[in-house]
């Protein structure tokens, strides 16, 4: 018994010392494994590779053995180095050619340097030493690069200082000249050529030598000429009407509002309005107190009256520039003017009712006005329309048609006790109304092309007559009865013209007081 319980106990140690060597071995093998990894990621983790002079990480896994006798790289020897000891070897000239690099953008007055400060700059020191331990002994050397994105981003930064958009050449109204359009020169803009500056600069990296880089500069012209303008611009249509110059405060009205108009340049989809141009007409800008409609029955004398006639006068011209209508707007008077043939007056009261035009077409239109003859009994306001021509022999005729003659109610007869039978006042004078419509029609070399269109329809609402009667007794046998007295024409205002210095002007509406 003593004999076997020996042996087992033999057995036990022999079990247990031949674990302790099985894991003895273990150990070393897993600490081997380790070594050689450290070896060979040169005594660093993959996640932690070494950096270059740039900043840029080293492959991770860095070639191994040494370099070959005779070997230089930038006139640095390396001979017998391994890998990592050549990269430190190299720090120093590395260093000195990326600070060499001086690459200097230029547009002729202005210079931007690039440089490791405006750019990340890399070397190909890994390339050359892979190169110099797989080809061996020889003379290496390095050149630096950078990113092509970030080279074009830099590029872009400096065009956005140096691109300037061209300046178009302008046309302005030179009143009194011969010629009464004067151009106004255009310049040319600039625009960098990114790419172009941008294989420029990647070439110097290419060749290693560096220096100034021009930028890639083109000039931008305007997108038309100045001999283009000046012959885009004819008369398209011209439009006159007469006054009588007795009254020297209208003149003066109509002279302040045609030269507040006069040299207007209407850009294509812009919209002209009369009241926005002159603005309001008011003492404080020189205008005078003439004769205004006032509720569209009776005239009296207001600030800027004579100004309808202005507006009156533009409407036509642009009429005849042949434009879609639905490009007016446009109020009639209450009245017919007596400028114009009916259903074509265009009245204005600052600031409700306006005169505006907007400019469909693909061109600019420009606005002319003038007074003349104003040292004559008649005077003559011209507005003419400059732009692009119509079509050769093309011409636009406007006319109106009275559809229907409106008869006023019965006069109105107010009786003054207070004065004899001859005593008479006109109030309000009795005025036909009319329904009239206005068309426009296409003129080719003066004649008809059968092109007619209809405009609009105007309504002028008949005007009762008022008057004041006195019927006070004589002392004959027409006391009290006003038979003998005044009796006025009704409703024969046919061709109605306003008497000498008048006008149905500007537009008025004010509470009567009776």
């Amino acid at each position: 018994m003593a004999s076997r319980t020996g042996n087992n106990r033999k057995k036990t140690r022999v079990n247990k010392t031949h674990v302790a060597q099985v894991i003895a071995v273990i150990v070393l093998f897993i600490a081997l494994i380790v070594a050689l990894a450290l070896i060979v990621s040169g005594g660093r983790g993959n996640d932690a590779p070494a950096p270059n002079e740039s900043g840029a990480p080293v492959e991770s896994h860095t070639p191994t053995g040494s370099f070959a006798s005779g070997t230089t790289v930038n006139g640095v020897d390396i001979s017998g180095m391994d890998y990592t000891a050549a990269r430190a070897a190299l720090e120093g000239s590395l260093s000195a050619q990326l600070e060499g690099i001086r690459i200097t953008l230029t547009d002729g007055t202005t210079e931007w340097p690039l440089d490791e400060s405006s750019v990340q700059l890399t070397t190909t020191v890994d390339e050359v030493l892979t190169q110099a331990l797989t080809a061996g002994a020889g003379a290496y050397s390095t050149n630096v690069t950078a990113a092509e994105s970030e080279i074009s981003a830099f590029v872009e930064n400096i065009a956005a200082q140096v691109d300037s958009a061209p300046v178009e050449p302008t046309l302005s109204y030179q009143e009194g000249s011969v010629d009464p359009f004067v151009v106004t020169p255009g310049q040319n803009g600039r625009s960098v050529d990114v790419a172009a500056t941008v294989a420029a600069i990647m070439e110097q990296f290419e060749t290693g030598r560096y220096g100034r880089v021009d930028l890639a500069v083109t000039e931008v012209a305007p997108t038309i000429s100045e001999a283009e303008l000046k012959s885009s611009v004819s008369l398209i249509a011209s439009f006159s009407t007469t006054f009588s110059t007795s009254d020297s405060n209208r003149v003066t009205n109509l002279q302040l509002a045609t030269a507040a108009i006069s040299g207007t340049q209407i850009a294509p989809g812009e919209t002209f309005s009369f009241n926005g141009t002159t603005g309001e007409r008011t003492a404080e800008k020189g205008y005078k107190e003439a004769h205004v409609l006032v509720n569209g029955t009776r005239y009296e004398d207001g600030i800027g009256g004579g100004v309808c006639q202005v507006s009156t006068t533009l409407y036509n011209a642009l009429l005849l520039t042949g434009a879609d209508f639905a490009d007016f707007s446009r109020v009639s008077h209450s009245i017919p003017s007596s400028y114009v043939p009916r259903g074509q007056d265009a009245t204005v009261d600052y600031p409700s009712k306006d005169l505006k035009f907007t400019n469909s077409g693909d061109s600019t239109m420009y606005i002319i006005g003038y007074l003349s003859n104003t040292d004559t009994k008649e005077g003559t306001i011209t507005f003419e329309i400059y732009g692009k021509a119509l079509p050769a022999g093309v011409t636009y005729q406007v006319t109106s048609v009275i559809d229907e003659t409106l008869t006023p109610p019965a006069a109105e007869y107010i009786e003054d006790p207070t004065e004899p039978s001859t005593y008479k006042v006109t109030l309000q004078t009795a005025r036909n109304g009319y329904v009239v419509s206005v068309y426009r029609e296409r003129l080719q070399d003066g004649s008809s092309t059968g092109e007619r269109e209809k405009l609009y329809t105007d309504r002028y609402s008949a005007v009762q007559g008022i008057y004041t009667i006195g019927t006070a007794s004589t002392g004959g046998s027409d006391s009290g009865s006003g038979d003998s007295g005044f009796i006025p024409n009704e409703g024969t205002d046919d061709g109605f013209i306003p008497e000498e210095g008048g006008s149905e002007e500007e537009e008025i509406f004010i509470p009567e007081e009776r």
